[in-house]
């Protein structure tokens, strides 16, 4: 009877659409979700109930194991802050590659970072693309890079250690021009000739770095050298036409526009999701592979987690993940449209007629701040 009680309180006090009242542990001590953060989905709400240890505080909180039973490590994951390090510590290695011993080593480990980042919480990862601030334009593209390949990586079952060349590759492919391009980021006149010049031998000049840093594997240098090859030979270095480039170069240069397109300049805003997945899903075929257009706009969906959009009701929201119906994904309200943000994000059903999703909008829309918006995707880790 008391235990059925304990189960009762756990359910009504465990709420989709708000912030968790308490901790919440298993029974075997781990901490399945930390108090404060939301409950987002029903399918989220199911796991920690099927999960949660059945007796329960009067708080509803269920109490820590003995000391003899220490519960595994367990920490807190944002997915923003582990982007920018993330470009943090690529920028490093691109400085340094000449110096490091260990440069292969270091890149090939930042790449499964992310491929499990991106497996673990693909919806937090792409929100991060989307809003985490850049510091770094080139590690920082590079990163962008490097997850949405994680992302089309799992989709297309690469083995792993495939997978993690063609992410060491993406994470590498600038760094001949690394600070050029943190240059760029901010240049609204057209390009210089000794600029073309630079971009233009950047592939061939990067795979040489490579080679000099101890890079020794074959692939990941023709990926590099031919990442800017395009179907209908104005690529670059080499001119290449469709057949003599190498497929995973092609996905590169796929997931290097779209990144470039998502990610705002000091002189532009950032193109809506939705129009920059239309403009790539239009080249399919004719200078970009349909297969991997496909999967990549299947990936990211109509409206991407960290995209803005209008409710029917007014309300702006944010994206917080994916649905398997793309035009009913789950969101938060952030504001009534010109008033001021709410004291913490509401989550919507969107399925619902009165907050159905009217249209995308752009991120100065939204009226907050980053930080504003971190909590809902952070998240814990048994390490």
């Amino acid at each position: 009877m008391e235990q059925a009680s304990s189960n009762k309180l756990l359910e009504s006090a465990v709420k989709v659409g708000e912030a968790l009242p308490f901790n919440m542990y298993a029974q075997n001590g781990m901490l399945l979700l930390g108090r404060g953060h939301y409950v987002l989905t029903d399918a989220q709400r199911a796991r920690l109930l099927l999960h949660a240890a059945a007796q329960t505080g009067q708080t509803g909180e269920v109490p820590a194991p003995p000391p003899a039973q220490a519960r595994p490590e367990a920490r807190e994951i944002n997915p923003f802050e582990e982007l920018l390090h993330a470009a943090k510590r690529l920028d490093y290695l691109q400085q340094q590659a000449l110096q490091l011993p260990d440069f292969t080593a270091r890149v090939r480990k930042l790449a499964a970072e992310l491929a499990d980042l991106a497996a673990f919480m693909p919806d937090a990862m792409i929100a991060a693309l989307l809003l985490a601030p850049v510091i770094r334009y080139s590690a920082t593209h590079s990163v962008h890079v490097a997850i949405l390949l994680a992302l089309i990586s799992r989709r297309l079952e690469l083995p792993e250690a495939e997978a993690n060349t063609l992410l060491c590759a993406a994470l590498t492919m600038n760094i001949a021009i690394a600070p050029l391009m943190d240059s760029l980021h901010s240049q609204e006149a057209r390009l210089r000739p000794e600029q073309r010049e630079q971009i233009a031998i950047h592939p061939v000049l990067g795979s040489a770095i490579l080679r000099a840093a101890g890079v020794t594997d074959e692939h990941w240098h023709t990926l590099v050298q031919s990442h800017h090859e395009q179907w209908d030979g104005s690529g670059y270095p080499l001119g290449l036409l469709r057949p003599d480039i190498p497929t995973q170069a092609h996905l590169i240069h796929l997931a290097d526009l779209t990144a470039a397109k998502l990610t705002p300049r000091s002189y532009r805003q950032a193109l809506l999701s939705q129009q920059a997945l239309a403009q790539i899903f239009r080249d399919r075929e004719t200078l970009l592979d349909a297969q991997y257009t496909a999967l990549l706009v299947k990936e990211m969906g109509i409206y991407p987690p960290g995209s803005f959009v209008r409710l029917v009701n007014g309300e702006i929201a944010v994206v917080v993940a994916r649905r398997d119906k793309v035009n009913e994904p789950y969101v938060a309200a952030l504001r009534k449209e010109d008033q001021a943000p709410y004291a913490a994000p509401l989550l919507r059903e969107t399925r619902l007629a009165q907050f159905a999703v009217s249209t995308s909008v752009s991120a100065s829309c939204a009226g907050v701040r980053t930080a504003y918006l971190a909590s809902l995707w952070r998240c814990r880790r048994e390490d």
